[in-house]
Protein backbone atom coordinates (compact mmCIF):
# COMPACT_ATOMS: atom_id res chain seq x y z
CA UNK A 1 0.00 0.00 0.00
CA UNK A 2 2.84 2.64 0.69
CA UNK A 3 4.47 1.92 -2.62
CA UNK A 4 1.32 2.27 -4.31
CA UNK A 5 0.66 5.68 -2.48
CA UNK A 6 4.77 6.63 -2.94
CA UNK A 7 3.94 5.91 -6.87
CA UNK A 8 0.53 8.02 -6.82
CA UNK A 9 2.29 10.95 -4.91
CA UNK A 10 5.35 10.86 -7.71
CA UNK A 11 3.10 10.79 -10.53
CA UNK A 12 1.61 13.54 -9.09
CA UNK A 13 4.23 15.66 -8.63
CA UNK A 14 5.50 14.90 -12.23
CA UNK A 15 1.76 16.03 -13.98
CA UNK A 16 2.40 19.29 -11.55
CA UNK A 17 5.44 20.19 -12.79
CA UNK A 18 4.55 19.43 -16.60
CA UNK A 19 1.41 21.91 -16.11
CA UNK A 20 3.69 24.25 -14.76
CA UNK A 21 5.79 24.15 -17.64
CA UNK A 22 2.91 24.53 -20.01
CA UNK A 23 1.80 27.80 -18.09
CA UNK A 24 5.29 29.01 -18.02
CA UNK A 25 5.94 28.16 -22.15
CA UNK A 26 2.53 29.78 -23.01
CA UNK A 27 0.96 26.79 -24.10
CA UNK A 28 -2.33 25.82 -24.10
CA UNK A 29 -4.34 22.65 -23.18
CA UNK A 30 -4.87 21.83 -26.87
CA UNK A 31 -1.30 21.45 -27.34
CA UNK A 32 -1.36 18.87 -24.90
CA UNK A 33 -3.32 16.43 -27.13
CA UNK A 34 -1.06 16.42 -29.97
CA UNK A 35 1.95 15.64 -27.52
CA UNK A 36 3.28 12.64 -29.82
CA UNK A 37 1.11 13.32 -32.40
CA UNK A 38 2.40 16.24 -33.89
CA UNK A 39 0.65 17.55 -36.90
CA UNK A 40 1.90 15.93 -40.44
CA UNK A 41 4.53 17.90 -42.61
CA UNK A 42 4.01 19.09 -45.87
CA UNK A 43 5.20 16.75 -48.62
CA UNK A 44 5.33 18.24 -52.14
CA UNK A 45 5.70 14.70 -53.58
CA UNK A 46 2.28 13.85 -51.70
CA UNK A 47 0.22 16.60 -53.15
CA UNK A 48 2.03 16.36 -56.75
CA UNK A 49 -1.10 14.79 -58.32
CA UNK A 50 -3.33 17.92 -57.03
CA UNK A 51 -1.17 20.04 -59.05
CA UNK A 52 -2.13 18.37 -62.51
CA UNK A 53 -5.24 19.84 -64.15
CA UNK A 54 -7.59 17.39 -65.52
CA UNK A 55 -11.41 17.26 -66.72
CA UNK A 56 -13.40 17.30 -63.74
CA UNK A 57 -15.40 20.22 -62.06
CA UNK A 58 -17.71 20.80 -59.07
CA UNK A 59 -20.51 23.06 -59.10
CA UNK A 60 -21.74 23.61 -55.48
CA UNK A 61 -23.98 25.62 -53.61
CA UNK A 62 -24.58 26.98 -49.74
CA UNK A 63 -27.95 26.75 -48.47
CA UNK A 64 -28.16 27.28 -44.73
CA UNK A 65 -31.70 27.15 -42.79
CA UNK A 66 -35.46 27.29 -44.22
CA UNK A 67 -37.89 29.91 -44.59
CA UNK A 68 -37.12 32.20 -47.62
CA UNK A 69 -34.02 34.00 -46.37
CA UNK A 70 -31.72 30.72 -46.05
CA UNK A 71 -27.83 32.04 -45.09
CA UNK A 72 -25.45 31.15 -47.81
CA UNK A 73 -21.22 32.24 -48.71
CA UNK A 74 -22.79 35.43 -50.14
CA UNK A 75 -19.08 36.36 -51.54
CA UNK A 76 -17.52 34.63 -49.36
CA UNK A 77 -14.15 32.33 -49.88
CA UNK A 78 -14.20 28.42 -50.73
CA UNK A 79 -11.77 26.55 -50.66
CA UNK A 80 -10.36 22.91 -52.26
CA UNK A 81 -7.93 21.43 -50.40
CA UNK A 82 -6.44 18.10 -51.47
CA UNK A 83 -7.46 15.18 -48.66
CA UNK A 84 -4.50 14.19 -47.72
CA UNK A 85 -2.89 13.88 -44.24
CA UNK A 86 -1.91 17.24 -44.19
CA UNK A 87 -5.12 18.91 -44.75
CA UNK A 88 -7.50 16.51 -42.88
CA UNK A 89 -4.89 18.04 -39.57
CA UNK A 90 -6.49 21.75 -41.05
CA UNK A 91 -9.79 20.38 -40.73
CA UNK A 92 -9.55 18.48 -37.52
CA UNK A 93 -8.38 22.39 -36.28
CA UNK A 94 -11.25 23.63 -38.12
CA UNK A 95 -13.31 21.03 -36.33
CA UNK A 96 -11.97 22.38 -32.98
CA UNK A 97 -13.04 26.07 -33.58
CA UNK A 98 -10.58 27.50 -36.20
CA UNK A 99 -12.36 30.20 -38.60
CA UNK A 100 -11.16 29.06 -42.38
CA UNK A 101 -8.89 31.87 -42.51
CA UNK A 102 -7.35 30.99 -39.58
CA UNK A 103 -6.04 27.66 -41.01
CA UNK A 104 -3.53 29.42 -42.71
CA UNK A 105 -4.73 28.43 -46.62
CA UNK A 106 -3.65 31.68 -48.01
CA UNK A 107 0.38 30.62 -47.22
CA UNK A 108 2.00 31.21 -50.22
CA UNK A 109 3.49 27.69 -49.85
CA UNK A 110 0.33 26.22 -50.66
CA UNK A 111 -1.01 28.44 -53.64
CA UNK A 112 -0.84 25.70 -56.38
CA UNK A 113 -2.28 23.37 -53.79
CA UNK A 114 -5.12 24.87 -51.95
CA UNK A 115 -7.74 25.82 -55.02
CA UNK A 116 -9.90 29.09 -53.84
CA UNK A 117 -13.07 30.78 -55.19
CA UNK A 118 -15.63 32.75 -54.19
CA UNK A 119 -19.69 32.08 -53.41
CA UNK A 120 -22.01 34.12 -55.76
CA UNK A 121 -24.37 36.36 -54.38
CA UNK A 122 -26.88 33.15 -53.73
CA UNK A 123 -24.27 30.82 -52.31
CA UNK A 124 -23.55 29.08 -55.77
CA UNK A 125 -19.51 28.37 -56.36
CA UNK A 126 -17.65 26.34 -59.05
CA UNK A 127 -14.37 24.98 -59.66
CA UNK A 128 -13.23 23.39 -62.86
CA UNK A 129 -10.00 21.93 -64.59
CA UNK A 130 -9.45 19.37 -61.27
CA UNK A 131 -7.47 16.22 -61.52
CA UNK A 132 -9.55 13.19 -60.46
CA UNK A 133 -8.94 12.93 -57.22
CA UNK A 134 -10.26 13.03 -52.90
CA UNK A 135 -10.82 16.65 -52.05
CA UNK A 136 -12.03 18.08 -49.27
CA UNK A 137 -14.48 21.58 -49.35
CA UNK A 138 -14.35 24.34 -46.63
CA UNK A 139 -16.61 27.71 -46.35
CA UNK A 140 -17.85 29.67 -43.80
CA UNK A 141 -21.43 31.09 -43.74
CA UNK A 142 -21.93 34.79 -44.38
CA UNK A 143 -23.89 36.54 -41.84
CA UNK A 144 -25.56 40.02 -41.81
CA UNK A 145 -23.02 43.24 -41.49
CA UNK A 146 -20.27 40.81 -42.99
CA UNK A 147 -19.49 39.01 -39.82
CA UNK A 148 -18.13 35.20 -40.32
CA UNK A 149 -20.90 32.44 -39.06
CA UNK A 150 -20.30 28.73 -38.62
CA UNK A 151 -17.29 26.83 -40.95
CA UNK A 152 -18.91 24.13 -43.29
CA UNK A 153 -16.83 21.18 -44.68
CA UNK A 154 -17.45 18.53 -47.10
CA UNK A 155 -15.43 15.13 -48.95
CA UNK A 156 -16.06 15.32 -52.64
CA UNK A 157 -14.25 12.91 -55.05
CA UNK A 158 -13.85 13.82 -58.45
CA UNK A 159 -13.86 11.86 -61.66
CA UNK A 160 -12.30 12.93 -65.08
CA UNK A 161 -15.06 14.41 -67.36
CA UNK A 162 -17.90 14.67 -64.79
CA UNK A 163 -19.44 17.24 -63.02
CA UNK A 164 -19.67 16.68 -59.00
CA UNK A 165 -22.68 18.70 -57.82
CA UNK A 166 -22.95 19.47 -53.95
CA UNK A 167 -24.74 21.65 -51.66
CA UNK A 168 -23.36 22.33 -48.07
CA UNK A 169 -26.33 23.09 -45.87
CA UNK A 170 -26.99 22.26 -41.96
CA UNK A 171 -25.45 18.85 -41.96
CA UNK A 172 -21.86 19.98 -43.37
CA UNK A 173 -21.15 21.83 -40.19
CA UNK A 174 -17.92 20.87 -38.82
CA UNK A 175 -18.24 20.38 -34.87
CA UNK A 176 -16.88 23.25 -32.81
Amino acid sequence: MKEARRQFEKRGRRSAFAALLLVIGGCSMSSITNIGKPDPTFSLTEHAPYLQSGAAVIKGMVRVGAGTQPQTCNGGRVYLMPDTPFFEAKLASANSGAAPEELGLEDDKLDHVVRRTQCDLIGQFYFDGLPEANWILLTAVSLPKGAVGPTLAAHVATQSGKLSQITLDQSNFVKK
